[in-house]
């Protein structure tokens, strides 16, 4: 753990977290500070468990700087991962029908350079019923320069 570049640092999700929000909200304690002038790479992984059928987004939300992810979804259980790319912040302009309650797979890379302190955190938004991230669920970040 530390700022070094090359260091990898995890964010581990120790308690579940509930998606209730019908607008993006951060994701549990998803998240990480970056340093001004640096660069990182970063993922998420994160098993999700809707308590109905629903449909669902899921971003990366910062508050300065460029970043590019890419959002990677299982709509359900055994279904191969949809994928959407963007460089808005909280916003991949893609959703996600969710059908059963199996647990699916949802991971989110990206690369983020701010010039200036930036805030990155995982977020996610649901239509009509929980959705359940439990725990151990993580997100690692390695500063790249």
């Amino acid at each position: 753990f530390g700022t070094g570049i090359g260091v990898e640092n995890v964010v581990w999700q120790s308690v579940a977290a509930n998606i209730s929000s019908a607008v993006m909200a951060n994701v549990g304690s998803l998240g990480f500070f970056a340093l001004a002038g640096s660069s990182y790479k970063f993922e998420a992984y994160m098993p999700v468990v809707p308590s109905a059928g629903t449909t669902t987004a899921f971003s990366t939300y910062f508050d300065a700087g460029t970043c590019s992810y890419t959002v990677e979804s299982q709509t359900t259980a055994v279904a191969g991962f949809a994928m959407a790319t963007s460089t808005t912040s909280a916003s991949t302009g893609t959703t996600q029908v969710m059908t059963g309650t199996t647990a699916r797979t949802i991971r989110i890379t990206g690369i983020i350079y701010s010039a200036g302190n930036a805030n990155v955190a995982v977020q996610a938004q649901t239509s009509a019923a929980n959705v359940v991230v439990p725990s151990g669920s993580y997100l690692t970040y390695t500063r790249i320069g």
